[in-house]
């Protein structure tokens, strides 16, 4: 009796990324927005691009995470790095879902940051959050 063989593999698939940031200049605002999943493999590309923003010194950075699905530990961290790089020349507004809001509000850093429900609400506010 013979042992049947295991399947071969079928043709191998591109690997989407799980995470992407885009970049808009808008005036003296730069918005960066992120999609997908902060983890521990995918936020060195938003603090890449948080660190290149920051260079450019905007007058208001918006990190706009409302296509962010899910977050670690490690995007936690990224985002209270862009608090400390903006420093108090730069103001930081960061678009946040429900999802996200509640993660910041569990972790204590709801009241650390200025969070916006819409990018939106963030680019034409005087600076209160929404």
């Amino acid at each position: 009796m013979s042992t049947p063989a295991p399947p071969s593999p079928g043709p191998a698939l591109p690997v989407e990324p799980r995470a992407t940031v885009t970049v808009e200049h808008r005036d003296t605002t730069t918005v960066l927005a992120v999609a997908g999943e902060l983890d521990h493999a995918t936020t060195p590309r938003l603090v890449d691009a948080v660190n290149l923003a920051l260079a450019g010194q905007p007058a208001v950075l918006i990190l706009d995470l409302s296509g962010v699905v899910f977050m670690t530990s490690a995007g936690l961290s990224a985002l209270a790095g862009a608090h400390h790089g903006c420093g108090d020349q730069i103001q930081l507004r960061i678009v946040v879902t429900d999802r996200i809001r509640l993660i910041l509000h569990r972790t204590g850093l709801a009241e650390v940051f200025t969070l916006y429900p819409s990018r939106t609400h963030a680019l034409h506010s005087n600076g209160s959050p929404g």
